[in-house]
């Protein structure tokens, strides 16, 4: 169940679907990545709406890997927007089918 939520995840935020990504959150969800940490849905909405919203033309997003212990699932990714290619990977933790927190380790690929 966990490893189909995630590549659900995975394929909300290639699309850019604000809703559904908003609809795997829990209410107390919690985001960290290397240049923000926020808690609370609303605001962590805010953050991937302005990563969706900075980067309108080009924006690729896939997951190369995805694995999965428990109520934890780690998703390995490749991430292009305009001009740069990131790589990383998101822990995301899960609580009754709801992502309760995603930390992200990002960092920009070798050309």
């Amino acid at each position: 169940m966990i490893e189909q939520l995630t590549q659900r995840y995975v394929e909300a935020f290639a699309a850019k679907d604000l809703n559904t990504i908003a609809s795997m959150m829990s209410d107390d969800f919690e985001l960290t990545d290397p240049s923000v940490h926020v808690r609370g849905k609303k605001e962590a909405l805010e953050v991937v709406r302005s990563i969706f919203d900075g980067n309108p033309r080009k924006f690729l997003f896939r997951a190369t890997n995805i694995y999965v212990d428990r109520q934890t699932s780690i998703m390995e990714f490749v991430f292009e927007i305009e001009g740069a290619t990131l790589k990383g990977a998101d822990v995301i933790e899960w609580k009754g089918g709801s992502m309760t927190a995603v930390r992200a380790y990002v960092y920009q690929a070798s050309s």
